[in-house]
């Protein structure tokens, strides 16, 4: 679990500075700021990740108030067995 958790730190910090904007969209009243709009093909390339390691990542988009307190949409890269907890997690948080 601990190298679950690390991956899944290690592939925000890598993607959090690679970010392609790409618009915004409306959620109720909110406008949502859509940080990024990646494939998971666009989201790795470039990185260096062992084929082992690559097969079983997943990536999933989320919605979630960022630091200026609006409401973004982005994604992450996370280990497969991890896409439906990590789903439950930012609808909670949203919701």
């Amino acid at each position: 679990m601990k190298t679950k958790i690390l991956y899944i730190f290690l592939l925000v910090i890598l993607f959090t500075t690679n970010s392609k904007t790409a618009g915004s969209m409306e959620h109720g009243q909110d406008k949502i700021i859509t940080d990024c709009s990646y494939t998971l093909s666009e989201a790795l390339t470039g990185k260096e990740i062992p084929d082992e390691i690559k097969i079983n990542l997943r990536l999933v988009d989320v919605v979630y108030y960022s630091f200026d307190n609006r409401l973004h949409a982005g994604q992450l890269v996370v280990h497969k067995d991890l896409v439906s907890d990590i789903k439950i997690i930012f609808i909670h948080r949203i919701n």
